[in-house]
């Protein structure tokens, strides 16, 4: 087994795993319940939107990990609230490129305060340092997921 600065790689992939549960009922559920009707995918759908500007149908189902008949259907459901607009590719016609509104990224900016509401009283307990910390966790794990 290789090691990571004196720990195991199978004991830190263990962790890792371990956190899903956790994750999910002491950080996804608080969001899901603040009353907004955007889903987790749509939402990721707008973030990704914002952050990398006009994305294909098929950019998006890969960061996804969902099907083109799944995507389909979300891509036309955010249409329908006004917040993503469809067209087709400049240089191949077959190409969907979906596009963030001006009412999508307030529609996302608003979620997301949602959110971090929802999130303060759980991250409020901490100390500077532990937040500071759990801050760097965070963004290391973000880097890693996103390749």
């Amino acid at each position: 087994m290789e090691n990571c600065q004196g720990v195991e790689t199978e004991r830190l992939v263990r962790e890792v795993l371990h956190l899903t549960p956790l994750l999910r009922h002491n950080i996804f559920r608080p969001m899901e319940r603040c009353g907004s009707r955007m889903g987790p995918n749509q939402q990721v759908i707008l973030g990704l939107l914002k952050e990398r500007g006009p994305q294909t149908m098929a950019q998006l189902g890969r960061a996804l990990s969902v099907c083109r008949q799944q995507m389909t259907l979300h891509i036309e459901e955010l249409i329908r609230k006004g917040l993503v607009t469809r067209a087709q590719g400049e240089k191949d016609r077959r190409t969907v490129v979906v596009a963030l509104t001006p009412e999508g990224e307030q529609a996302l900016d608003s979620r997301e305060a949602e959110m971090a509401r929802a999130l303060y009283p759980i991250f409020d307990r901490y100390t500077d340092a532990q937040k500071q910390g759990l801050y760097e966790t965070a963004r290391t794990m973000r880097e890693i997921m996103h390749g």
